[in-house]
């Protein structure tokens, strides 16, 4: 009996950042988009930097914040994307932007992914349409390129620039945390999380740190954990478990599977001295009490370590925010705050660490009682 391996889903995108808090190394940047979206107006801004910092995902969140969709075609968000910016594809985009927008906000968002490749046509029309008196109320176009020398100085002198920091040093934490943030959503373990600079080569030629590096060695490295987590022995037979699932889900399949699978002959009473015949048995298919009781509390640790990891995250997230804070803070007093806040959180750090690693362990142990009762249960019904 064995049950299939899972695939891993494209990390990148399933960790994606959602809100602009989500998003990890850029508190600077983040900090100044939030100040403008306080008191918002139409303009164009350059996001810069390395592949793999965070600048489509920085632009997505912010077009969220600003109230405008992007999972949605009516949500006030529309994106030329790489290769396909010529001057027709600018120019419809262009009149989309001067009609009024269907969403509550009344913002409209334009994302233009790697500006760096428009051709000199296609940069006059946009050094129009930026101009202030050209540009509708309430309307963003978001540039993303890596190449930000490649950009005509007249063209990005209209705009909002923010450089993206792909420096090693800079983004440690946030890198670290980024790793415990896939390690706990794909494992459900808190502990034991690799540490960033192990994982593999993150950096490209130029020394630039890539997260989405980041997303493709932890594939790697999932893939590997969970071949070598994946094998069981369930009723004497290997099973493949799909590890980023848990134990439960798998044995729980495991027995669905066995039940019904054999019948039980028994003799009937021969009548008339005729010969004995045989009739199926009824089928036990219910789950012993036992087996459902600790089904039960296996859930119950899942959930546990689950919020648990929620709140490891959230934790580190804000560590490293606050220790960028302290890092730039010129204000004696409100360094002092910052590094009460900091005390605080490390404090709850450990203390959440602690109580997880009893919940893990309570965890290891009712997953393997309950693969004995589903073994032992199968046993006998099979017996």
């Amino acid at each position: 009996m064995s049950i299939e391996l899972a695939p891993i889903v494209d990390l990148d995108e399933k960790y994606r950042p959602v809100t602009l808090g989500d998003v990890l190394g850029q508190d600077a940047i983040i900090e100044e988009l939030q100040e403008w979206l306080e008191s918002p107006t139409s303009t164009g801004m350059f996001l810069e930097g390395p592949t793999g910092t965070g600048k489509t995902s920085t632009a997505l969140a912010l077009a969220r914040a600003i109230g405008c969709d992007p999972d949605d075609i009516w949500g006030g968000f529309t994106c030329i994307p790489s290769g396909e910016q010529t001057a027709d594809q600018v120019r419809t985009q262009l009149d989309h932007l001067r009609v009024c927008a269907s969403n509550s906000s009344g913002w409209k968002v334009l994302l233009v992914e790697e500006a760096d490749r428009m051709s000199e046509q296609v940069g006059t029309i946009w050094l129009n349409a930026l101009e202030k008196r050209n540009m509708p109320p309430r309307r963003l176009v978001i540039f993303t390129t890596n190449y930000p020398e490649k950009i005509k100085t007249r063209l990005a002198d209209r705009c909002k620039r923010f450089m993206f920091d792909a420096n090693p040093a800079s983004v440690k934490e946030a890198a670290d945390a980024y790793v415990r943030k896939i390690w706990c959503g794909e494992t459900g373990q808190s502990k034991n999380a690799p540490d960033y600079e192990a994982i593999g080569d993150l950096t490209d030629s130029d020394g630039n740190l890539s997260f989405r590096r980041i997303c493709t060695h932890m594939e790697r490295i999932l893939k590997k954990w969970r071949q070598e987590m994946a094998k069981h022995e369930y009723d004497g037979m290997p099973m493949i478990i799909p590890f980023s699932q848990g134990l439960k889900p798998a044995l729980a399949k495991a027995a669905k599977d066995a039940k019904a699978v054999k019948t039980v002959q028994k003799p009937v009473q021969a009548k008339d001295d005729k010969p004995a015949r045989s009739e199926p048995a009824r089928t036990h298919v219910a789950d012993s009490r036992e087996v459902v009781l600790q089904k039960i509390e296996v859930d119950r640790y899942d959930d546990e370590l689950a919020k648990m990891g929620t709140r490891f995250f959230e934790i580190e997230a804000a560590i490293a925010k606050i220790k960028s804070a302290i890092k730039n803070s010129k204000n004696k007093e409100q360094t002092a705050k910052l590094k009460l806040q900091l005390k605080t959180l490390q404090q709850e750090d450990a203390d959440l660490e602690e109580q997880a690693n009893l919940v893990d362990e309570n965890l290891v142990k009712a997953e393997a009682k309950l693969a004995r009762l589903i073994k032992s249960q199968s046993k006998t019904r099979n017996g």
